[in-house]
């Protein structure tokens, strides 16, 4: 109807269908093809199948892996990459270090990797948690940064590895923090 043209949404399998955004970030790019990058690019996906596997994308659809990347389920439907859906990793993986550096050395690759990931989460607690609720997310919350402080120590101990971290929320990790 003329409300879900307007804001470019659709119901299906989420709110917004992401064509304005795709659009957008076509115009922004300056490869097609993921091997085509100047820098070695490597984008994460999560199959929409309810299987929980994470796939790499080193070769194809610069476009298409992108727009899979950031198909957050209820809110934007997910992507098409080579035939399948995928929607956006961090449904799975909340940080991306563990899937890289693991695909990294499987390769054999000697170059050096360089990871630039974003963390959003566990933001410290300003007042007293009051409610089941609260508190399950809460827990949930701090159970998940736990598990990216002690994947960002194991990366950070690796020979040849960088990373760089924005979070909008940490400040106790070097991070690019924004208050």
């Amino acid at each position: 109807g003329l409300f879900t043209r307007r804001w470019d949404l659709d119901l299906a399998d989420g709110l917004l269908n992401g064509r304005a955004l795709v659009g957008r970030v076509k115009g922004l790019l300056r490869a097609d093809r993921v091997e085509d990058c100047p820098v070695k690019l490597r984008i994460l996906l999560a199959h929409d199948d309810g299987s929980a596997r994470i796939k790499v994308v080193k070769r194809g659809s610069l476009l298409d892996a992108i727009r899979s990347s950031i198909a957050m389920q209820g809110v934007m439907r997910p992507g098409w990459f080579e035939g399948e859906r995928f929607v956006d990793p961090t449904l799975l993986e909340k940080t991306p270090l563990p899937s890289i550096t693991a695909d990294h050395r499987v390769s054999g690759e000697s170059d050096r990797l360089l990871i630039l990931a974003a963390f959003f989460g566990y933001h410290g607690q300003a007042r007293p948690i009051r409610g089941l609720m609260s508190r399950i997310f809460f827990f949930k919350e701090v159970l998940q940064y736990q598990v990216f402080l002690a994947h960002l120590a194991a990366v950070r101990n690796r020979p040849n590895t960088d990373v760089i971290v924005y979070s909008p929320c940490i400040h106790d990790v070097d991070t690019l923090a924004v208050e």
